[in-house]
């Protein structure tokens, strides 16, 4: 039987990658609002928003790596990263330096 999560482990890894890049720059942006709008008034709706949204953001960025991790232990692909198919990590060092420091050692 084919296991199709080994198979396809570059392609998952990948769009995962992306979607916790997506994240963060989406959280910094909203921490930028909600730091500009705290300088004026707390009280203010966009400020009670934008700090609803980081910390929304701030649970998927964290359940993104933790997907990571789980494909990590089924597929062990953080030990082929020098395979042609995982080429784009390099593309997106921070995420994989916050991986290996947090969530590779089991932290």
């Amino acid at each position: 039987m084919t296991d199709f999560t080994l198979l396809y482990s570059g392609l998952i890894l990948k769009d995962i990658v992306k979607d916790i890049n997506k994240h963060e720059k989406a959280k910094v942006k909203s921490e930028q609002v909600r730091s500009e709008n705290a300088m004026h008034s707390v009280t203010t709706q966009r400020h009670w928003q934008a700090a609803a949204k980081s910390e929304h953001l701030y649970k998927e960025i964290v359940k993104g790596y933790m997907r990571m991790k789980d494909l990590d232990q089924l597929t062990n692909w953080s030990s082929k990263l020098n395979q042609e198919r995982f080429n784009f990590v390099s593309k997106y060092p921070e995420v994989m330096k916050r991986y290996k420091e947090f969530y590779k050692e089991g932290k």
